[in-house]
């Protein structure tokens, strides 16, 4: 089967590749406009330091069924949509920039499938921000479990305690799995059901982003 992730465009904004200090990879959600998602990087303001780059999933979904589905259910688009992912870290990686110097941040179904591809591929990032997004697979499932267990990156994870599309449990036990792995782990849960990113959740972002641009430049 085809991966149809790597027929649509790639949208890249801020500061020019080359000259960016950081790399974001910025994953949307379900059905979610590009200039959505975009509105979410121009929200952090680091648009002079930071390259943001922003697949779109074909017909604008990355996965069919929810998360917590059994993973066969979602395959292969999940497979696909993680070759999507790896596909922009080897471009990267070809014009010498270093894995060290990227974050992958999603919102909702783009933050699910950024921290099961941090989980799959824990030496091949800097950093890990994920809106409202947990790690694969149903109950009866073998949740993702890093090989490395000394991640040594930024995670932040963030959740309402009533989310009715990502359990709030769920997120925590994600929490639990990247601090078994060293990860500095920085989870906010926050009252209430939008499925939506508010302005703390942005301002932790960025605060981590800067943190990382410091080290980057470091």
């Amino acid at each position: 089967m085809k991966n149809m992730h790597l027929t649509t465009q790639t949208h890249f904004y801020g500061s020019q590749l080359e000259e960016a200090k950081a790399i974001v990879i910025l994953l949307h959600g379900r059905r979610q406009e590009i200039q959505q998602i975009r509105k979410l990087s121009e929200q952090l303001s680091l648009s002079e330091e930071i390259c943001y780059i922003l697949p779109v999933a074909h017909e604008q979904t990355w996965y069919p069924h929810g998360f917590m589905a059994p993973i066969a259910k979602n395959q292969p688009h999940l497979d696909h949509a993680l070759e999507c992912i790896d596909q922009i870290v080897s471009m990267l990686n070809v014009r010498k920039i270093p894995s060290t110097k990227v974050v992958l941040m999603g919102f909702s179904q783009g933050a699910c499938l950024a921290v099961e591809y941090v989980l799959r591929n824990p030496d091949k990032l800097g950093g890990l921000i994920s809106f409202t997004g947990g790690a694969f697979g149903a109950e009866n499932d073998n949740i993702t479990i890093p090989k490395n267990k000394n991640l040594n990156i930024p995670v932040f994870l963030s959740i309402r305690d009533s989310d009715t599309w990502v359990p709030l449990d769920r997120v925590v036990k994600t929490a639990k799995i990247f601090k078994s792995c060293n990860a500095d782990v920085n989870l906010h849960i926050y009252p209430g059901t939008e499925h939506h990113v508010s302005n703390d959740e942005i301002n932790e972002a960025r605060t981590m982003l800067k943190k990382f641009l410091q080290g980057a430049i470091n």
